[in-house]
């Protein structure tokens, strides 16, 4: 059984919080990160990362309403390059070593991707979240576009809306990055794009969508993460357990 499979994260910007998710040093073998500008490239070479300059990009993943465009950008050059990836968020780390069991698993499907949750109030359950952060000014209107775009692009669950969640992608199906930009192009998806064309891409209804390309091994928002009243973390809770009751988990990823 052939167990390399490259890890691919994403950098670009100079966000605070992006840093501080990024681990001293590399914590996982096959670890390759596709970069955006040369400061972060020297960033991230100076910690031990193995990286990828991106020097071009497409116009339409440039504006902030649809930078995570990027990360698609990363999962086609990652897929010219290599049969089959493993595309992580920062902050979704390795509970334990990647076994033979774990490759396993990849076996359900060519891609796998978790579901998330939002609250059909989108904007006031973010308001709610962020209380006091400067965040919450900051990013007021962007909120109103995810709310705006999650109501188009997911499936009612509850008091709210179930979607694929992006923080940790595996294929095999070396078509999936540019299937997915082309998707996104063609709906002009704005906010969390990548995890709006996902969906699009699955053409399925949320019942289908864990049957076929939920993972056993990460959710899209760790269980200990929903343990607040927040109205987001109440919904998460209900997914969770929805998906539980189909699947049988056996995590090696954690996403905070």
């Amino acid at each position: 059984m052939n167990t390399t499979i490259p890890i691919i994260r994403t950098y670009w910007g100079n966000r605070n919080e992006t840093k501080a998710e990024i681990p001293r040093l590399p914590v996982m073998k096959n670890h390759l990160v596709y970069v955006w500008g040369k400061e972060n490239e020297q960033y991230l070479k100076k910690r031990g990362f193995k990286t990828f300059l991106v020097e071009e990009s497409l116009p339409y993943f440039d504006s902030y309403n649809t930078q995570y465009g990027k990360k698609l950008i990363a999962l086609d050059l990652a897929l010219q390059k290599f049969e089959r990836v493993i595309l992580l968020d920062w902050d979704c780390y390795a509970l334990r070593p990647l076994d033979k069991n774990f490759y396993k698993l990849l076996e359900k499907n060519e891609t796998l991707c978790p579901l998330y949750a939002q609250h059909k109030d989108t904007v006031e359950s973010f308001k709610e979240t962020f209380e006091g952060r400067l965040i919450l000014d900051y990013n007021l209107e962007y909120f109103k576009v995810l709310e705006k775009e999650f109501k188009k692009y997911s499936w009612d669950f509850e008091e709210g809306l179930a979607s694929p969640n992006f923080s940790c992608l595996y294929t095999s199906n070396r078509n999936l990055g540019k299937d997915l930009i082309d998707i996104t192009l063609k709906n002009k998806i704005e906010g969390c794009i990548e995890e709006h064309a996902m969906l699009l891409y699955a053409n399925c209804n949320l019942g289908e969508y864990i049957n076929k390309f939920q993972p056993a091994y990460v959710q899209g928002v760790s269980d200990d993460r929903t343990d607040h009243y927040f109205k987001i973390s109440k919904v998460q809770r209900k997914l969770n357990k929805f998906i539980n009751n189909k699947i049988d988990m056996d995590l090696y990823f954690k996403h905070i």
